[in-house]
């Protein structure tokens, strides 16, 4: 991983998802910086819940399903999460190019794990710049250039996937 990541080692090391309020009755699932599955409420805040596909998800839509309380969707998308990374074995991190021309993506088996900005030269509504993220925080480097910056990306997501896999998959006892 990346030494210079926008977070200290120790909370790098995450040994369990978290989840992190967004609204009433509405939570978003994270492991180590990425943003994974969420549950809400039905219509007017009431049950039942459904768990959906994060934010800038592009894979396989979240199939129908419903749940009478939050604990039982928490079990649900704890689920889809292992059954998700399970899933990512040899998959690499796929960069595609947002309509901006100066906005890029990775995703890998569909979810969106990191981003970066890069305008050499400013232009019509664009600063000149270069910003990278991983998940939910920035690179603080400065890198070279895109190449060096996906590159990072890709060592970070390495380190990412083999610590979720050991701490979401390896059975303890």
């Amino acid at each position: 991983m990346n030494a210079k990541l926008y977070r200290e080692d120790a909370e790098t090391s995450d040994t369990d998802i978290s989840w992190s309020h967004v609204g009433p009755l509405h939570e978003r699932a994270y492991f180590n910086l990425i943003s994974l599955v969420g549950y809400a409420p039905s219509i007017g805040d009431k049950p039942p819940f459904h768990i959906y596909n994060t934010y800038k998800w592009h894979g396989q839509e979240m199939p129908p399903n419903s749940y009478l309380t939050i604990p039982a969707a928490k079990r649900a998308g704890r689920s889809w999460i292992k059954q998700w990374i399970s899933e990512c074995e040899g998959k690499s991190v796929e960069w595609t190019a947002l309509e901006t021309g100066v906005h890029f993506a990775a995703h890998v088996h569909g979810m969106q794990i990191a981003n970066y900005y890069f305008c050499p030269e400013p232009r019509d509504t664009w600063h000149k710049g270069f910003r990278v993220w991983f998940g939910g925080t920035y690179y603080v480097t400065e890198f070279a250039n895109p190449d060096e910056a996906m590159s990072a990306v890709s060592q970070t997501y390495d380190k990412w996937i083999s610590n979720a896999r050991r701490a979401l998959l390896v059975v303890k006892g």
